[in-house]
C-alpha cells in the first residue's frame, strides 16, 4: 500500500469527477505505528505484538484506489465548490492465533464516512466494517498484511455503497 498502482492513474486520469478525500483517525491520539493485535500461542498465551505502520495512508491509498474505479480523481486540499469525503479509521484490530500445527489469521477494519455533495448542505454518514480470516500452515507478516488489505477493502467498498459513490 506504499502508492497507487500505475493502472489506478489512468483510471483517475479518465474519472470526470473530482472529490476531496481526507482520511483521519477518528481517536483523539492518532498514531503513525499502531499496536493492532496480538499473537497468542496456543489461542491463550500473548506471544508478540502486531503493528500496522502508518494505516491512515493505507486508508488513504486503497480510498484513492476504489475512488479511482468509480469515476472519481481523489484529491487533497480543500476545495468549496466540490465534493468532499472524510473518512475516519474508527478501528483496527490484527491478530495471530497459534495452533498446534497452523494458525488463525484474523483482521478486521472499522471506518467512518461523511459524504458532503457539491452545493449542498446535506452531510451523509455512515460506518462500515470489514473484516478477513483464514487458518494459514505458515501465517507471518505477508498473510497478516494480504488479510489487513483485504478487510480495509471490504470495509471501503461498503462504505461507499452506503454513501452512495
Amino acid at each position: 500500500l506504499d502508492r497507487l498502482p500505475p493502472a489506478a492513474y489512468k483510471l483517475s486520469a479518465l474519472a470526470g469527477r473530482e472529490m476531496t478525500l481526507a482520511v483521519e483517525p477518528a481517536l483523539s491520539s492518532p498514531a503513525q505505528n499502531q499496536t493492532a493485535g496480538h499473537q497468542y500461542l496456543l489461542l491463550a498465551l500473548p506471544f508478540g505484538r502486531v503493528s500496522v505502520s502508518e494505516p491512515l495512508q493505507a486508508v488513504f491509498v486503497k480510498a484513492a484506489w476504489i475512488l479511482s474505479e468509480r469515476g472519481y480523481r481523489a484529491r487533497t486540499g480543500a476545495n468549496a465548490d466540490g465534493e468532499s469525503l472524510t473518512i475516519k479509521l474508527a478501528g483496527l484490530s490484527a491478530s495471530g492465533y497459534d495452533l498446534l500445527f497452523t494458525r488463525n489469521v484474523i483482521c478486521s477494519v472499522e471506518l467512518q464516512g461523511e459524504r458532503q455533495p457539491s452545493g449542498s448542505s446535506v452531510t451523509q454518514s455512515a460506518t462500515a466494517r470489514g473484516e478477513s480470516s483464514a487458518f494459514r500452515r505458515y501465517a507471518f507478516q505477508n498473510e497478516l498484511e494480504y488479510h489487513c488489505e483485504k478487510a480495509l477493502e471490504l470495509a471501503l467498498r461498503q462504505l461507499f455503497d452506503y454513501l452512495q459513490l
